[in-house]
């Protein structure tokens, strides 16, 4: 017999951001939507701003509220700026290819009623 799954853990919410109070990388999930792997990876890549040990013996790592509500203020820049560039795009042109193409018409199978007057006509 398999155990049963575990079940998954809910993200409690974490509320407003203090600015002067440090957050554990722990928390990546409830502060930016990541997963610890991808977390580890973006940090990386510097694409997330890089925690910094709570002490110096410490392997636990942490942000302050500061950073995450840096980093939170450009990524909503970022999606404006997105948003605009998408919004200013003019149309694009319908390939050449596809131009004049007639839609095809899907075929139906004979109803009931079609096959019962098919046998009855083959009966006469």
């Amino acid at each position: 017999m398999t155990r049963p799954k575990k079940e998954i853990e809910e993200l409690t919410p974490i509320g407003k951001i203090d600015p002067d109070r440090v957050y554990r990388t722990n928390l990546s999930p409830q502060l930016f939507g990541y997963g610890p792997q991808r977390t580890r990876d973006l940090i990386k890549l510097r694409q997330l701003p890089p925690p910094f040990p709570l002490n110096a013996e410490s392997t636990a790592l942490a942000w302050t509220g500061r950073q995450i509500l840096d980093y939170r203020a450009q990524m909503q820049k970022l999606a404006a700026e997105k948003l605009e560039a998408a919004i200013a795009a003019p149309k694009q042109e319908q390939p050449k290819a596809l131009v004049g193409k007639v839609k095809k018409v899907k075929l139906r199978p004979p109803s009931a009623t079609a096959r019962q007057r098919g046998k009855s006509r083959a009966a006469s």
